[in-house]
C-alpha cells in the first residue's frame, strides 16, 4: 500500500468568501493602477494524515471586453495576510481573453487536517486604451490542472484522483472611480 493510500490523502479545494467571489463592480482609477483588488477566495484542505506541500498552483483568468493583460498587470496569492506568491512577468500586456497564471516555487505547506483560505489579489491597470470600463474579469482554480504541483510529506506527487474540487468567482466589472469637474471662470 502506498503512503498516499495509507495516509488517506486528499487535497480539497472549495469556494471561499462570497463577498470576494460574488459579482461586483470595482472602482478603478483613470490615471493610476488600482492595487490589491481581491478577485477570488478559495479554501485548500489537506485531508488525511499527511501534510501537503504545494510547490506550484495555477489560477485561470477570463475577461470580456478587453484582454486579461489589459485589465490586470500583477497577481498575488495571499494566505493569512501574507503574500506567498506573485506573478507579473506572465501577465504581459496582452489581448488574450483567457490566461493561466502559474505561481511557482511556493514551498507552501498545508498541515494535515487543516483548511486554509487563499485570496487572489490583482493590480488593475488604469482605464485607458482597450480597457475603458465595463469590462469583466473572472478567476478560477482547479487542483486537477497540470500546473498544480502537490506532494505528500514523503515527497511523492499527489495523484490527480486525490486532488478534488474547484472554486471560481463570478464576473467582476470595472468602472471609473469618478469624474473630475474643472471649475470654470
Amino acid at each position: 500500500e502506498s503512503f498516499a493510500s495509507a495516509s488517506d490523502i486528499e487535497l480539497k479545494v472549495s469556494e471561499g468568501d462570497d463577498e470576494i467571489n460574488d459579482a461586483r463592480s470595482i472602482s478603478v482609477d483613470d490615471n493610476d493602477d488600482t492595487d490589491e483588488v481581491e478577485v477570488l477566495a478559495f479554501e485548500v484542505e489537506a485531508e488525511g494524515d499527511s501534510d501537503l506541500l504545494i510547490d506550484d498552483l495555477s489560477v485561470d483568468f477570463t475577461s470580456v471586453g478587453a484582454g486579461v493583460g489589459e485589465i490586470i498587470n500583477d497577481a498575488d496569492l495571499v494566505v493569512d495576510g501574507d503574500v506567498i506568491g506573485s506573478a507579473s512577468t506572465t501577465i504581459a500586456s496582452t489581448t488574450a481573453t483567457t490566461m493561466t497564471v502559474t505561481f511557482d516555487d511556493l514551498d507552501w505547506t498545508v498541515d494535515a487536517g487543516d483548511t486554509v483560505e487563499v485570496i487572489v489579489r490583482v493590480n488593475v491597470n488604469n482605464l485607458s486604451g482597450a480597457f475603458g470600463g465595463g469590462e469583466t474579469l473572472t478567476a478560477d482554480v482547479n487542483p486537477d490542472d497540470a500546473a498544480w504541483d502537490v506532494e505528500d510529506e514523503e515527497g511523492e506527487s499527489v495523484a490527480a484522483a486525490d486532488k478534488t474540487g474547484s472554486a471560481s468567482s463570478e464576473a467582476h466589472s470595472f468602472y471609473s472611480d469618478g469624474l473630475e469637474i474643472a471649475e470654470g471662470g
